[in-house]
């Protein structure tokens, strides 16, 4: 699932213009705790121009399957510098701005596609805003961000 899911990624970005494709050189597999997720592409994970371009996590709890990920469509502008300096974004690659609505509006294509089924636009809910809302002082703190 986790290569399944990353190739059909690999499509959306490709639709965009990106030269995106999976990451061969590394024999390694995603490891639990690996450290920041840009450091360093691993098998199966997605790169483009020698850089990785996607952060990818995947959970499998019982019967249910996580899968999440970050791409980032602007180059960061907070953190280290090497962590800054090693994986890429949309705009690099593509020499421009890019709106996030062309961007996900690519990967639904692509998951559609790929994957099948019925799929419908769900609306977040008003007790998961409050819920968000109680949790993004923790998260969006660099103390949280940056541990070790």
């Amino acid at each position: 699932t986790y290569r399944t899911l990353n190739a059909t990624l690999v499509e959306a970005i490709r639709s965009l213009g990106v030269p995106a494709r999976l990451a061969q050189s590394h024999n390694r597999s995603p490891q639990p705790d690996a450290g920041a997720c840009f450091w360093e592409p691993v098998r199966d994970e997605i790169e483009a121009a020698g850089r990785k371009l996607v952060g990818s996590a995947q959970a499998r709890i019982g019967d249910v399957l996580l899968q999440h990920g970050s791409l980032p469509i602007q180059p960061p502008s907070l953190g280290p510098e090497s962590l800054r300096s090693a994986g890429t974004s949309l705009s690099e690659l593509l020499s421009k701005s890019i709106c996030f609505s062309a961007v996900a509006e690519a990967i639904e294509s692509a998951m559609t596609g790929a994957l099948g089924g019925l799929w419908c636009r769900g609306r977040v809910r008003g007790r998961e805003q409050r819920m968000a809302a109680s949790l993004l002082h923790h998260y969006e703190s660099p103390t949280w961000t940056w541990r070790r």
